[in-house]
């Protein structure tokens, strides 16, 4: 009983701890740490890169612009931010669902536009709306029209997701469009010169319903 009491006591403080404080309404500077901006937020990027408890640390409502942006540096990285395991890991239906559903949970969302010059970058970042990146974008839930230059990797993606080079998502659902498209779940079309997903891999035009 003290265990379950210790317990629930503990879930409260974590869920307290995560619910944002501060209201910036019109226009603020990112990036911030337990803040909503209802309006315009801009800045150099939208990661705080602080260690902090809460589960939404910072929401945009309106309109997002970074000048520079995390997925700038994206084709620096060793290996793919999504797929660090072998494809057969996300095949099986346990794990897949349970990734997906992690993506529920951001550290960062913005509702509405996304604008990032070099590209906006982070697993723990979700996006309703529309996302233009100059270059590249990583994601953890995409839900809209997701636009960049070159690689545009989403964990999850339900929409539009365009790429001029790759487009790479654990569970897609809508659009792919890119040079090469890859996806563990599609429920949808993709358009490239190459298209990989679940049931097959064909040139020009791929497709999964269910």
């Amino acid at each position: 009983m003290k265990r379950l009491i210790f317990l629930i006591l503990v879930l409260v403080t974590v869920q307290v701890s995560g619910q944002i404080k501060k209201n910036r309404p019109i226009a603020w500077v990112i990036p911030v740490v337990d803040t909503r901006i209802n309006g315009l937020a801009g800045g150099l990027i939208i990661n705080s890169l602080k260690d902090t408890d809460s589960v939404l640390t910072t929401e945009i409502n309106g309109l997002g612009i970074e000048l520079i942006g995390v997925g700038f540096f994206l084709p620096l990285a060793p290996s793919s931010p999504i797929y660090s395991e072998s494809d057969d890991f996300y095949l099986n239906d346990e794990n897949l669902a349970s990734i997906v559903n992690s993506y529920n949970y951001a550290k960062y969302r913005i509702n509405g536009i996304s604008i990032s010059g070099g590209g906006i970058g982070g697993h723990d970042i979700n996006i309703n709306g529309l996302n233009l990146s100059g270059i590249n974008t990583l994601t953890g839930k995409m839900n809209g029209l997701s636009v960049c230059i070159l690689i545009n990797i989403s964990g999850v993606v339900n929409g539009v997701s365009i790429g001029g080079l790759v487009n790479n998502s654990i569970q897609s659902k809508g659009l792919q469009i890119g040079l090469f498209n890859k996806t563990t779940r599609l429920r949808g079309i993709q358009i490239g010169l190459w298209n990989q997903n679940e049931k097959r891999s064909l040139p020009m035009i791929n497709w999964n319903f269910k």
